[in-house]
Parts: C-alpha cells; structure tokens; sequence
C-alpha cells in the first residue's frame, strides 16, 4: 500500500545536504524517467511542496488545497458573463480583497460639498453680520462665499460676495461682511438674504502674513458587511449515472446547471440582500445574511411617466455623473422595458444604429455617450426572471467590490466511501459579501 511521508523542511534541506549533489542529479533522473520511491510521496510542509510522483488534482489538493481555486474564480467568470453582468463586473473589476472575519469593515469618503444653504432669513445690517447655514462643518475661517441669487447684487450690478469673518459651530451661524456691498459709511451693507438662498463656497482669502489657515478634512465613515456562505449541491446516483441516455447528461452538466444557479442567487443577494444574523429554530444555528448594494443608501431614480426622450436621457446621466466625484464611465444592467424604454430616446437610437458597443471583461456593452459620463448599458436577465423588468442598476467600477474569505470552489463529498449514500455529490460554494464606497456614485432605477 502506497503511504504519503510528511516532512518537514528542515529535514527535507538536511536530507538534501547530505545526498550531495551527484544524488541529486540521480534522484531527479528517477523522477523524470518516472521511477517510482519505495517510501511514498514526499511532501514538503511550508516550503514550497514537492510531490514525487505525477501532480495529479488529487496530489495537488492534498498539498495545497488552495491551488486549483483560482482556476474555478477564472472558470466561473467566463462560464455565461452576460447572463450575470453584475456578478461578472464585481468579480473581474471591483476592489476584491479577501476577508479575515465573518464580519467585515471598511471606511467610505466623500468630499466637502462647494455649496451650502442660508437656513434662517437674514435682515439687512451693516458691518459684521451672522448667517445661520444649513452646514456649518462646510465653512472655513477667511472664506469666501457667494450668494447664489440673480436678484441679490453687490454694487458692480453682479452676484454679492461675502468674506467669513469667523465660524460659530455651536450656533451654525458664519458672521461675515460684504466684500463688494454698497456702503453705509464706513461700512459695507449685507442686504435681505432669504431663507434657502444657495451659497457657493469659494476660495479663502489670506493676508501677506499668514502663514496658516482652518485645517479641513472629511473623515471616513465606517461601513459593515457580513459574509454569506453561498452554497449548493450536485448530486448523481449510481445507477443514474449508467443507465443509457438519449444525450449525454452527466455529473458535470449538473455541477454547470448548479454553477448558473450560484450565480443567480449571489447576484440578487448582492443586489437586495439583507445584513443580519438570523437564528434558524429548526438546525439550532445561526445563518448569516449580508446587505446587498441598495442597503448602502445608493442615489434612486424612477423612469419619466411620459417615457424616455433626450431630455429625460440628459437629466438621468447628469443624476449619474454631477456631484459624487465618481468615475468617468459607470455600468448599467437593466431588465427588458427598462431596455426597450431608453432605447426609444433618439440619442440612444443614433448610437446603436452607428454600432457603438465595446467587449468589456466578456460582455458585450451597448455605450452610450453623454456629456456628463460614458454610459455601458447591458440586459441583465435576472432581473426579468424576478418579476422586475423595469429594474436598472448603475454601477461605479472605482466604488464597488467584494470581501471574500472562501473563493468560488468545488469540493467532492465522498458520500459512498462514508456509507451515507450511493452517489456521486460535490458541493459549489463561496463566501463572500459586497463592498460599496461612495453610495452617491450608483444608482437604482425603478426599485
């Protein structure tokens, strides 16, 4: 009977030490010309492994279990992308990292906005006079802000400007003066200024001698996901697998059909997933759900009531685009109406007709080009299978990606060897859990 000897490495290095180099060269000869080793398979433990004998799967699962792995994650992602858009985006382009816990954290920032609100009316005073705004944590010492209102004017008939004078934290409240109001003396006059008049936060304004200013950042903010144990199960009885089939159909075409079905059910959790951990009564054990990316306070958006035109097409990619320092180019999977509503815009039209489409990570993408952003739109199946053809989903592929503590992987349950029953049974699993940063950056449409 053919055993396998597990060494260590530092008596694998001694053992080599002693041979010498002649029986090196021998061994290696034997090994090549196949010649077997009375002792068994060697084995090498955190050096790298060394297997004497043929590397079949078997050996190379035994001796890193981990190495085939990345095979099924490539495997997996070229098995039907199109029919899974999103799970093929966030495999191939997102920020995958592996995960250390079953739970899991990451920091997502944004940055301070440029614009502001006057929250309580101001009467018209001279001098230094306070303004409550709606976010005072926008506002720096020595700022310059102006007033965003065609009909309030400084005295060059153009908008009025304000110079910060100092921040009042406590009471939300900037006091200010007039850098080009008119003048009551030797003083500038702010005027009226109505509650919700917008406020354009410009640069600040310094003497020859300052050599600081207010510092300003934004802190991140802390973001938890729990990681899902995807799973399923193929199984072949014995006399299934000899009994004679009009086509072949065997244990590898249900490990496909039960791969299509991971897929399937990871993309809807990823999309509507619910965080929780959840007592199951029956098994006595807890099961872990995670949030899915609509958990994340992504930007919503619902289809015009009087259908898609261009106008309505400028409006929607400028809500993708303007205002959430997002990238350039954003992904969009959509059902069938959803589809076939947009590509009535004459826009969308001209662009399918001049055949702009572009192959991206094995998917085929209809682009759509705005001046905001580039648009690459693709139907998503799922979405039509679940009942919600009308559904779309934009994603930012700088701003999305996944934690993972057990890859995509097939594991063979040796049913028959332990009795339990007479078939062939592997098991498909991952798991993993989506990661959203800058929720502004993506986009439900019609949820």
């Amino acid at each position: 009977m053919k055993t396998t000897q597990v060494l260590s490495p530092e008596s694998v290095r001694g053992g080599l030490k002693k041979m010498g180099l002649l029986a090196l060269m021998l061994v290696a000869a034997g090994a090549m010309l196949g010649f077997g080793m009375d002792t068994g398979d060697v084995v090498m433990l955190e050096a790298p492994a060394a297997i004497a004998d043929t590397v079949t799967t078997t050996a190379a699962k035994e001796v890193s279990p981990y190495l085939l792995m990345t095979d099924v994650e490539k495997r997996v992602t070229e098995f039907l992308p199109s029919r899974f858009p999103l799970d093929t985006l966030i495999r191939n382009i997102g920020r995958n990292e592996q995960a250390e816990s079953l739970e899991v954290g990451w920091y997502a920032t944004d940055y301070i906005p440029f614009k502001d609100k006057v929250k309580t009316a101001v009467t018209s005073a001279t001098g230094l006079v306070d303004i409550t705004v709606d976010n005072i944590d926008f506002f720096s010492l020595h700022q310059t802000v102006v007033v965003d209102s065609k009909s309030i004017q400084g005295t060059d008939k153009d908008y009025l400007s304000l110079l910060v004078i100092s921040v009042k934290r406590t009471t939300s409240q900037i006091s200010v003066v007039a850098i080009n109001g008119t003048v009551s003396g030797t003083k500038t006059v702010v005027p009226n200024i109505p509650a919700d008049t917008p406020l354009i936060l410009c640069g600040r304004a310094k003497s020859e001698k300052d050599r600081q200013t207010t510092p300003s950042a934004t802190l991140p903010t802390r973001e938890t996901n729990l990681q899902q144990m995807f799973m399923v199960q193929v199984e072949e009885s014995e006399y299934q697998k000899l009994s004679k089939k009009e086509v072949e159909w065997g244990f590898q075409n249900y490990k496909n059909q039960n791969m299509t079905r991971l897929r399937a059910e990871m993309e809807l959790s990823y999309i509507f997933g619910a965080k929780s951990k959840t007592v199951d009564p029956e098994a006595n054990n807890t099961k872990q759900t995670c949030n899915g990316i609509i958990r994340y306070g992504i930007k919503r958006w619902d289809s015009p009531t009087n259908g898609w035109d261009n106008g309505s097409l400028i409006d929607f990619s400028k809500s993708i685009f303007v205002g959430n320092n997002g990238s350039d180019e954003r992904f969009f999977t959509a059902g069938s109406d959803l589809i076939a509503a947009i590509s009535k815009a004459p826009l969308i039209q001209k662009q399918q007709e001049a055949g702009k489409t572009k192959v991206k990570h094995g998917v085929t993408w209809n682009e759509i080009e705005t001046n905001f952003g580039i648009l690459y739109l693709k139907y998503a199946p799922m979405y039509d299978e679940i009942g919600k053809p009308s559904l779309g989903l934009v994603i930012d592929p700088a701003n999305i990606g996944k934690k993972t503590m057990v890859p995509m992987s097939i594991e063979e349950l040796k049913l028959k060897e332990s009795g339990q029953s007479n078939v062939d049974a592997a098991i498909i699993r991952e798991t993993s859990c989506p990661v959203v940063y800058n929720p502004d950056t993506h986009m439900a449409i019609n949820l």
